[in-house]
């Protein structure tokens, strides 16, 4: 399991493949932090819809964005437009390229599944933007925010994980998927707009 709180990893708790539905499960205390860890898969019991929370998520990325930048690094961002597969640019306070954003949110807590997944297209696009500057694809689960940092082309060496269909896309977008195993991400250090789980 990943510690959602200090971003520990510990082997001898597995992350489950996938947690329960709606629900939630003590996972353990965490070795580092002794904070309690919990795996709850995906909690859609509110939402009309899969189509309107992407909706809604998009509608509130440049939001995370200020919220990313200012905590991360970085003075302003831009959306790179709708046919980019990453979504922002983000820049120094002279206007100079710092790094590539992506921002996937989701409705399930890091520990909710092994293995996240997003459009494989995102990996691809990366490939040819870290030439210029590190892609940095980050995650807000319920319970933290997380992120994989491609830095160079080597990076972008992504697991494919299956097809899959985003509801962003319709439902005849049949598309490859990046398959990446939480417990390689990087826990952010702010937590801001998560919740503390608990069973």
């Amino acid at each position: 399991m990943i510690c959602p709180y200090c971003g520990s990893v510990d082997e001898s708790v597995p992350t489950p493949e996938k947690g329960p539905y709606q629900g939630m499960k003590e996972l353990g205390d965490c070795t580092a932090c002794g904070r309690t860890v919990v795996s709850a898969g995906v909690q859609r019991g509110w939402e009309s819809s899969k189509l309107s929370t992407v909706q809604k998520g998009q509608a509130n990325e440049a939001d995370y964005a200020d919220v990313y930048v200012e905590r991360e690094r970085g003075a302003s961002h831009e959306d790179r437009g709708q046919t980019a597969d990453i979504d922002r640019t983000v820049f120094d306070g002279d206007g100079n390229l710092l790094y590539y954003w992506e921002f996937k949110q989701r409705s399930c807590s890091i520990n909710g599944y092994k293995y996240t997944k997003f459009p494989y297209r995102k990996i691809e696009e990366a490939r040819d933007l870290v030439r210029d500057a590190p892609v940095r694809i980050t995650l807000k689960f319920l319970d933290c925010w997380a992120e994989l940092e491609l830095a160079s082309v080597e990076d972008c060496d992504v697991e494919q994980g299956g097809d899959f269909k985003p509801m962003s896309r319709g439902e005849s977008a049949n598309q490859q998927s990046a398959k990446i195993d939480v417990e390689t991400l990087r826990v952010l250090p702010w937590r801001d707009g998560c919740d503390d789980l608990s069973v």
